[in-house]
């Protein structure tokens, strides 16, 4: 089942997960109402995202022109070396043969610092669990619960982190074994940070621009302010905040053909994550 554009229900069901944020995304933007209208986006409140099969070709280059140090920043934030070896461990062994007797494991993501500016209000990744074995009753299940994510931006990453999770407890070529049920208590479309992503995806972007729903009207309205300074000629290295900054030069970059090289979310691990005690290949 994959649910239209304009269908009401916040729970989105693929089988698997290398369109799972663009169908969130686009349902989200496409939605007549929403549950609390800003400025700089909307928010849904209790979004539940499901997926049989954790294989994953989304592309965090290509379609969220991220590098592969942003990927290292994600991991390295909310990945504990030592909590992630014992959770792996633990999944493998449910996995293998203890998951028909209904056992669960589970992780923590690690406790970001607080200020004012950034985690103010706690971490946006909580907790992941695992369940199920693999040629058994009990499908194998990651399970994660977010406090917040950016639908159209950060979540690309971090449905990508519940994949590698995956590649380390069954293997690259064991990936369509083990699905996905993410809760996510506040999913955001904040009007500029997902521009990028619809930049790479002109299709995408075009309907945006037709619609008039609330978060469609967000984000046409930061489009607008591109298209305006573009116009006037004003330089982007003179724009003062970084994260419309970003997304001026990828407006520019995807009109003339300067693209991210290619990094597809199969191809990712954890190899930059010091202290990790388990490879994925088992």
């Amino acid at each position: 089942m994959q649910l239209g554009l304009n269908d009401d229900s916040k729970t989105i069901y693929l089988t698997d997960a290398s369109q799972l944020m663009e169908v969130a995304t686009m349902a989200h933007i496409a939605r007549p109402t929403v549950e609390h209208d800003m400025s700089i986006g909307t928010n849904l409140y209790d979004v539940q995202l499901i997926c049989d099969s954790l294989a994953n070709e989304f592309d965090i280059g290509r379609d969220l022109w991220f590098t592969q140090a942003r990927w290292t920043n994600l991991v390295r934030s909310y990945l504990d070396p030592e909590l992630v070896t014992r959770f792996v461990k633990a999944s493998r062994e449910i996995y293998n043969k203890r998951g028909k007797d209904g056992v669960v494991t589970e992780m923590q993501f690690k406790s970001n610092k607080r200020s004012a500016k950034k985690h103010k209000w706690g971490n946006c990744l909580l907790s992941a669990s695992y369940r199920g074995q693999v040629d058994s009753h009990i499908k194998p299940t990651l399970v994660f619960h977010s406090r917040v994510t950016y639908m159209g931006y950060i979540s690309g990453l971090d449905i990508g982190l519940a994949t590698v999770l995956a590649k380390y407890i069954a293997g690259r070529e064991r990936l369509s074994d083990i699905g996905l049920i993410w809760k996510i208590d506040v999913s955001q479309v904040h009007a500029f940070k997902t521009l990028p992503w619809l930049y790479a995806h002109r299709n995408l972007l075009d309907y945006v621009l037709r619609l008039e729903t609330p978060t469609a009207l967000r984000i046409q309205k930061w489009h607008e302010m591109v298209l305006r300074y573009e116009k006037q000629g004003k330089p982007i290295d003179d724009e003062l905040y970084g994260p419309l900054r970003r997304v001026r030069q990828i407006w520019y970059n995807s009109n003339n053909g300067i693209l991210r090289p290619p990094n597809v979310i199969n191809d990712l691990d954890f190899s930059k994550l010091e202290g990790l005690g388990v490879d994925y290949d088992m």
